[in-house]
């Protein structure tokens, strides 16, 4: 079972249930930046005070939970299937 989410990892029964924890990483300013181009005429509030405020008290704490930590800002989707797949194989789970 595959388990994705940006809060996947806040739970800590939730994380009981995992065998391996993968975190993809990205800077906070790249999610706002790609946030904006999606919603062009989204909520500025939101993007530059609780956005921020969020992400550095429930999710960015969360990758100390993770077995591997991907920082994906400039790979591409296939790098990054590879990088897990590797790591998978190696830790005899695929």
């Amino acid at each position: 079972m595959l388990l994705e989410g940006f809060l996947s990892l806040h739970n800590p029964e939730v994380r009981k249930l995992l065998n391996y924890r993968v975190y993809l990483d990205i800077p906070l300013s790249t999610t706002i930046t790609r946030r904006t181009k999606q919603m062009p005429n989204g909520n500025n509030v939101y993007n530059d005070l609780i956005l921020p405020l969020m992400h550095a008290e429930h999710v960015e704490p969360t990758k100390q939970f993770a077995d591997l930590v991907i920082n994906v800002e400039n790979k591409t989707a296939n790098e990054v299937k590879q990088i897990v797949k590797t790591h998978l194989l190696a830790k005899h789970i695929l």
